[in-house]
C-alpha cells in the first residue's frame, strides 16, 4: 500500500530555505553587525532565519549566525560551501530545514522582504520550535539580532551569558 500524498512530508525548496535578493543593500542590512563582521566580504546567500553566509577575499565562506551571535568559517571556498549546503545535514544545521518544513505545513511562510524570526531570541531563552517562530520584516529582524547579540557579547563574564545558554538541537 502506498503512502497518500497528504501523509508525505513536504520537502523544502531553495526558495523555502534561502534569501538571495540581489537588490538588498547588504551594507545597510548588516550595519548592526559591524561589531562582529569586520573586514571585506561579499554576501553569498542568507537563510530564511536571517543568518548570512559571506565570502572573504581569500575565498573562505563564513556564517554569521543570528541565534548565537557569532561568525565562523564553514567552508574553505565557495565551491566547497555549495557542496556542503546541498547536504541534508548542513541544511538542517545551517538553514533549520526541518523547522522550515514544519512552519510551511502550518502555513507560516515569509513573503518578499520577510524572514522567520524567533518571538523570543534563543540567546534570551527562546525556543527553537514552530510555536516560537513568527514572520517578520527582514531588515528590522537582522538589526534587532545584531543589537541584542552585541549587548550579550559586551556583558561582563561574571553574568554567565551567553555560555550559560543551552542552544539545544534545532530539530
Amino acid at each position: 500500500m502506498s503512502e497518500s500524498r497528504a501523509d508525505t512530508p513536504l520537502k523544502p525548496t531553495w526558495i523555502d530555505l534561502l534569501i538571495d535578493d540581489p537588490n538588498l543593500d547588504y551594507s545597510r542590512l548588516l550595519q548592526d553587525w559591524r561589531w562582529l563582521l569586520h573586514g571585506s566580504f561579499r554576501v553569498v546567500v542568507g537563510s530564511k532565519f536571517g543568518d548570512w553566509f559571506v565570502e572573504r577575499p581569500g575565498g573562505e565562506v563564513e556564517m554569521l549566525d543570528m541565534r548565537k551571535g557569532e561568525i565562523c568559517q564553514v567552508a574553505a571556498s565557495r565551491s566547497e560551501f555549495y557542496d556542503l549546503i546541498r547536504t541534508r545535514q548542513k541544511q538542517k544545521e545551517w538553514l533549520l530545514s526541518d523547522l522550515v518544513v514544519r512552519l510551511k505545513e502550518k502555513g507560516v511562510v515569509p513573503g518578499p522582504g520577510q524572514c522567520y524570526a524567533f518571538s523570543v531570541p534563543p540567546s534570551l531563552g527562546g525556543s527553537i520550535d514552530p510555536e516560537g517562530v513568527e514572520v517578520m520584516e527582514l531588515e528590522p529582524w537582522v538589526s534587532f539580532c545584531g543589537q541584542i547579540q552585541e549587548q550579550i557579547h559586551n556583558l561582563p563574564p561574571e553574568t554567565g551569558a551567553p555560555d550559560a545558554i543551552d542552544w539545544g538541537d534545532p530539530d
